[in-house]
């Protein structure tokens, strides 16, 4: 195959001078890769591993602290041959977008959000053609057609379309040009299971169409395993494995790969998964042998390939499951009757009802259990966490907790309801003010939330703390005196699940708790959640797309469409034969991280 990307000896390292200390940060540390003429080419890593610096320094956009230490970036466009590093801003800029696209993670990054989405086309492709602009909107209709998109959503503004439809507009706005090189960075991860095999599919099309190859940079082991011809596996800033996807995945080298490749759940497997503990590995200054998590074996630098020996391969795992044992006749810790939220949308002279959850009944028993409530987007699962929480009202029936109507009046009433139900929310990063140290939402939260009720001193609270991070795998140590960003994504939601922790409740409300963690960290909370069930006799609603993740966890389950009901039951009877048509396209739509089930 005829290489068209040609990577040799690439260092990037970010370099910055604070404090009197000067600090070095090699992201990207003597990486060397080839991507041929129609190949997807995936990448996968966990957060700070280096895959972002990765992809900025392929395209040629740094920017200080960040530089390029070493190494060259060739492209074969157009029969030539050009060094990205040799070459001019201009010369750079002409050959975005028409030979080098990207597609981003949020496509609202790339649409104005104040601006009809025909001015993006013209923003970013119209300068790289040499046509009338009638012309081109006229090709643009003609691509937005064979890509099954109707061009009149070009004078819709992107808050007018759905998640899974800004992507599909993203990835059209990527590819008008017939770009011979595509950068996908993450473009399905904020996208329920169903649209996200829509998306990933129309991707596979138009890549066949156009005969592009692609670098395509995700987490998620499905996704590699449904699009990818090949994947590299960075950790810490290197290389540390590449091979064709079948191969890697039947027999995978690094030990990080082994732990990627092994620790996801799949629907009809109850085998218990291994989590990632202690802290991430960071591609930190020290040259030599890459640092490793404290969970996994060392393993030295080198590049491990398909030739490459290596030792014996442990798979310890046991059976089981944290099942529930049943309901125990006692009063219902949470209770939903008859549940319906309609919202009102619109001012005096157009005004509409949006019936969010319709009719929606369930509960939850004493005894501890995993609920999961599964769905798409617009189903209605984060209202239903929204009426639980208190944070609205249901505008029909009744919402119980602990058999007390949940009706929140006053501060002193939150305060009281919060010391029994606590939120888990998706994005941590949404959860911490990035001015303020984490350590001090354990503190006050200790210090306002006291089980006891009583306003413990300064050192009671740091005990009080402490006690809730070695709940969720950490210390105060660790976290202490940290703002947000210093910590990785898999650390600050455990650090949110430990202040969720501190006033002892018997309710958790986690929403989409992992679906913006990378896949080494995401058993890791799901395993917590279980030990937190058993340990600690906590009840848990999980609300997710992940289904996979629901069959692992969950004792029962729950799935909607459009704010009803549809199916549940026991977790794993629902999930391993569903009934209803919707349920079966869910588990349908599931992406396996094994190549052998999508192949």
């Amino acid at each position: 195959m005829e290489n068209l990307v040609e990577i040799q000896n690439l260092k990037a390292y970010y370099r910055a001078f604070l404090y009197g200390v000067d600090r070095e940060v090699r992201a990207v540390d003597d990486i060397s890769l080839t991507i041929g003429r129609g190949e997807v080419y995936g990448v996968a890593g966990e957060s700070s591993s280096g895959k972002t610096t990765l992809i900025k320094t392929i395209a040629g956009a740094i920017r200080p602290p960040l530089r390029v230490v070493s190494g060259s970036v060739k492209f074969h466009f157009g029969g030539g041959t050009q060094d990205i590093y040799a070459m001019t801003p201009e010369e750079r800029m002409a050959l975005r977008w028409r030979h080098l696209s990207y597609i981003m993670q949020g496509s609202m990054n790339v649409l104005n959000p104040v601006r009809r989405i025909r001015h993006s086309f013209t923003d970013f492709a119209f300068r790289h053609v040499k046509v009338s602009k009638s012309i081109f909107f006229e090709k643009v209709a003609a691509h937005l057609q064979r890509l099954k998109l109707d061009p009149q959503l070009l004078d819709a503004y992107p808050h007018e379309l759905s998640g899974g439809m800004r992507q599909r507009m993203t990835i059209a706005l990527a590819t008008i040009l017939t770009p011979e090189f595509i950068i996908a960075d993450e473009p399905t991860t904020a996208l329920d299971v169903i649209v996200q095999r829509d998306v990933l599919s129309m991707i596979r099309e138009i890549q066949r169409e156009m005969g592009s190859s692609f670098l395509f940079v995700t987490h998620d082991m499905g996704v590699h395993a449904m699009v990818s011809d090949r994947i590299g596996i960075v950790y810490a800033g290197r290389l540390v494995e590449e091979a064709p996807t079948a191969k890697l995945f039947s027999m995978p080298l690094h030990p990080y790969t082994q732990h990627l490749v092994g620790s996801l759940p799949k629907i009809g497997d109850p085998t218990t998964r291994p989590s990632a503990g202690g802290t991430p590995a960071e591609p930190r200054h020290a040259a030599g042998r890459l640092p490793v998590s404290p969970t996994l074996p060392e393993a030295d630098g080198d590049l491990l390939t398909e030739g490459s020996a290596h030792g014996d391969r442990r798979a310890a795992t046991a059976r089981g499951m944290f099942c529930s044992n049943g309901r125990s006749g006692l009063t219902a810790l949470l209770s939903l009757s008859h549940v319906t939220k309609v919202y009102r949308q619109g001012g005096m002279l157009g005004r509409r009802l949006i019936t969010a959850v319709k009719d929606v009944s369930f509960e939850l028993g004493e005894e501890p259990e995993i609920l999961s409530i599964v769905g798409e987007s617009g189903s209605g699962k984060s209202t239903v966490a929204a009426m639980i929480l208190g944070q609205t009202e249901p505008t029909e029936g009744q919402l119980q907790f602990a058999g007390k109507t949940v009706a929140i009046h006053s501060r002193a009433e939150r305060k009281a309801f919060m010391k029994e139900v606590q939120p888990v929310l998706q994005n941590p990063f949404e959860a911490f003010n990035p001015l303020k140290r984490v350590d001090r939402y354990l503190f006050e939260t200790a210090r306002n939330f006291s089980a006891d009720g009583k306003r413990p001193d300064r050192q009671q609270a740091e005990k009080i703390a402490d006690a809730a991070l070695h709940h969720v795998g950490l210390t105060l140590e660790e976290v202490k005196g940290r703002f947000p960003h210093e910590l990785s994504g898999g650390q600050l939601q455990r650090v949110a699940i430990a202040r969720a922790l501190i006033p002892e409740p018997r309710l958790l409300v986690a929403d989409e708790p992992v679906s913006m963690v990378d896949a080494s960290l995401r058993m890791a909370i799901v395993n917590l959640f279980g030990r937190l069930k058993s340990e600690l006799g906590l009840s848990i609603i999980y609300i997710t797309h992940d289904l996979a993740t629901a069959y692992y966890v969950s004792d029962n389950i729950i799935i909607m469409r459009k704010g009803e009901i549809v199916e549940r039951g026991r977790a794993r009877a629902v999930l391993d034969d569903p009934q209803h048509e919707y349920s079966r396209a869910l588990k349908d739509a599931v992406l396996a991280a094994d190549f052998a089930a999508v192949v």
